[in-house]
């Protein structure tokens, strides 16, 4: 199996090793969906900052002639998956309130106040 993944945004190409691979697969729902949707992650912290895509390759100085521009259909598709991905995660951790635990006292006061 060809582990070759690229970051259509970057332009980077990288070898895992089949465990990591495995794992990323698992991690994206698929060997299609992590080939199509694979990127590095300083892209993907840039992505989850609201960067644009050529906000992020001027920041990480990436240039060249061979990259997808950045508003073809593929491109689109990563940084929908990716914000979604990053919104799906935030709203997670914003349901886990922490609960503040008060003397007993305090709270029956709390309890019976009349508004």
């Amino acid at each position: 199996m060809d582990r070759t993944l690229i970051c259509l945004i970057s332009g980077k190409k990288y070898i895992f090793s089949q465990d990591y691979f495995d794992k990323k697969a698992e991690e994206y729902g698929g060997t299609e969906q992590l080939k199509k949707f694979f990127v590095t992650k300083k892209v993907k912290n840039l992505i989850g900052r609201s960067y644009s895509v050529d906000e992020i390759r001027r920041i990480l100085n990436i240039e060249g002639n061979d990259l997808i521009p950045a508003d073809s259909q593929d491109i689109v598709e990563i940084m929908s998956f990716h914000k979604m991905k990053i919104d799906a995660v935030t709203r997670r951790n914003t349901n886990k309130l922490p609960t503040i635990k008060t003397d007993p006292i305090v709270a029956e006061f709390i309890n019976n106040l009349q508004i």
